[in-house]
């Protein structure tokens, strides 16, 4: 048998000079063949079927660490203020002088102090009332109308003496009557004076010597009885206070207006 070099072996040959081999040997098994190797030029390869798909290759996991470690402790700590919605309420300071009764104050001088359940009482504050130094009139009738108006509201309790004046002069009291002359005084730079209510002139009374005292006649209180009457108190020192139902137009007494604080 003729040899023919191909690449870089020796092939056998047929008298055409073309390998001696067939399409079935070509085809079979590498370690079937009975030549291997390559033939010509660009003739097919010796390479081994592959019999089955081509397995892809599974991707490797990727495992991310996992510290075990302790969690990191931040450099700066926050610092957290509580918001505080309730505002407070303020306490009077300790170093606030005490007023006593008798004393000079805003205009007059102190006669009471507001106590609890009386209209304007504040435990923090110290609330009263003060009485002029002197009466505000030596006679004077409680309405000078003709016929005679019914004031309706007027109160007797303590606190109400500014309501009761305001309720007289709206129903149509006029100049020089009791409460005109209380509404309009300006004593010692205060213009807020007032015709008492029957408690607040009873308290006047009933603490007269702190202020020097009351003349022994009737005052007018700013409490009507009915639509012809009003009440009345007699300032006698060292007895309970006379509670007197006077004729409101036709009675002339003493005026003394007092002021809250």
């Amino acid at each position: 048998m003729a040899y023919k070099w191909a690449g870089k072996n020796w092939r056998p040959v047929g008298s055409d000079n073309k390998p001696k081999i067939n399409i079935e040997d070509l085809l079979k098994p590498l370690s079937e063949k009975s030549r291997k190797g390559n033939i010509w030029g660009a003739e097919i390869m010796n390479v081994e079927k592959t019999s089955g798909p081509v397995s892809t290759p599974t991707p490797t996991p990727t495992i991310t660490p996992t510290s075990s470690g302790p969690a990191p402790t931040p450099s700066v700590t926050p610092t957290i203020t509580p918001t505080n919605s309730v505002t407070p309420t303020p306490t009077p300071s300790s170093s606030a002088p005490l007023l006593t009764l008798g004393q000079s104050y805003q205009g007059g001088k102190i006669f009471y102090f507001l106590q609890s359940g009386d209209t304007g009482y504040d435990a923090s504050v110290q609330h009263g009332l003060i009485c002029t130094t002197g009466n505000t009139s030596s006679g004077a009738r409680w309405m000078k109308t003709n016929p005679q108006v019914d004031v309706v509201g007027t109160s007797a309790a303590i606190g109400t003496g500014q309501a009761n004046t305001t309720l007289i002069i709206n129903a149509g009291a006029t100049a020089g009557s009791a409460a005109v002359l209380s509404n309009n005084l300006v004593e010692n730079g205060y213009s807020d004076w007032y015709l008492p209510s029957l408690n607040e002139f009873g308290k006047l009374f009933e603490n007269q010597s702190y202020i020097g005292g009351l003349d022994t006649q009737t005052y007018w209180t700013s409490t009507q009885v009915d639509i012809n009457n009003a009440y009345g108190q007699a300032g006698d020192s060292g007895y309970p206070p006379d509670v007197f139902t006077l004729l409101k137009t036709n009675t002339t007494v003493r005026v003394r207006a007092v002021r809250s604080f």
